[in-house]
């Protein structure tokens, strides 16, 4: 059994309204600022995806006043009953708050009655700030990628 923390008072979780998508879209641009390459094309390319992608995997945390704070999509491999995260963001606003937590669970148990056995998350080998998000959340960590780079003249 999945034991979910309380979420925190006046937020919900719950999957993106089709009346949505702008805000959907600026939760994920205010969450990976400065990197603001996503757009509502690419947004609505992702949703295209029909083979894979489930409207019900695509959630935000959303506040009392309608306020996107939080947002993820999760992927499900019916084939070895792992779920991922790709990708999960939180608005600068709702950080420190409990909200990324929220999400998080809120997407295990969607993965759970969706009938995936384990879950997997990304992030860098620098961002703390994920690491410890995602172990209290119960991730452990199963490897690292080594990525080595060079300049070319």
């Amino acid at each position: 059994d999945l034991v979910v923390p309380t979420t925190p008072t006046g937020i919900s979780i719950r999957p993106v309204q089709s009346s949505e998508f702008a805000e959907r879209v600026a939760v994920h641009r205010a969450a990976w600022a400065p990197s603001t390459g996503f757009s509502l094309v690419r947004y609505l390319q992702v949703r295209g995806i029909t083979e894979i992608f489930d409207p019900e995997l695509d959630l935000v945390a959303v506040d009392e006043a309608g306020r996107f704070l939080s947002c993820c999509i999760a992927w499900t491999d019916p084939v070895s009953e792992i779920g991922f995260f790709e990708p999960f963001g939180t608005h600068p606003d709702g950080r420190g708050r409990g909200i990324s937590q929220a999400l998080v669970y809120g997407a295990l148990l969607k993965l759970q009655q969706k009938g995936m056995r384990h879950a997997r998350i990304y992030t860098a080998g620098f961002n703390q700030p994920a690491i410890r998000l995602y172990q209290s959340c119960g991730f452990i960590e199963r490897d690292r990628e080594i990525s080595q780079i060079k300049a070319l003249p």
